[in-house]
């Protein structure tokens, strides 16, 4: 075999096995490339539900007994509608700390204590404290549980959740 054919042959061999390697390295980079893409849509998607359900249990924390609205739901507090989302504030600056324990001045819990869930007022007062946010369906229900055994004391459904 003359040089000139072994070097041809060489360099065929030599071509062939980059063209391989070349071939190999690209399906690979692209592969690991939509690898990435899926991650990172993944992520991006993640992030977002967690985002929309850490901003839902913040509003629906405000409407409880530690958010915005927190005096509304406090025994001693005579007036609940003025710490409402319903009512605009006119200066609630009240002190609470020298009153009476033992006596529920508050409408809301009295009646519901007294009647259960069959208190006109109590209903009234809850439909305008809750009645905004139902009907714009940013609450879907609303519930109100004896905290002793768990029992539904009153209960509303927006238009939305049926």
């Amino acid at each position: 075999m003359q040089i000139r054919t072994l070097l041809l042959l060489i360099s065929i061999a030599g071509s062939l096995l980059t063209a391989i390697t070349v071939g190999l390295t690209s399906s690979q980079r692209e592969e690991t490339q939509m690898n990435a893409e899926a991650e990172l849509r993944w992520n991006i998607y993640n992030a977002s539900w967690q985002r929309l359900q850490a901003e839902g249990l913040a509003s629906l924390n405000d409407f409880g007994p530690s958010g915005k609205s927190a005096t509304f739901w406090r025994a001693e507090n005579a007036e609940p509608l003025t710490a409402s989302n319903s009512v605009p504030l006119y200066g609630t600056d009240v002190d609470y700390a020298d009153q009476d324990i033992d006596s529920i001045a508050n409408p809301i819990i009295r009646g519901l204590e007294e009647s259960g869930g069959g208190s006109l007022e109590a209903n009234r007062l809850l439909r305008i404290f809750f009645g905004a946010p139902l009907q714009r369906g940013k609450l879907l229900f609303y519930t109100i549980v004896r905290a002793e055994n768990f029992e539904q004391i009153a209960c509303k459904k927006s238009l939305f959740a049926r």
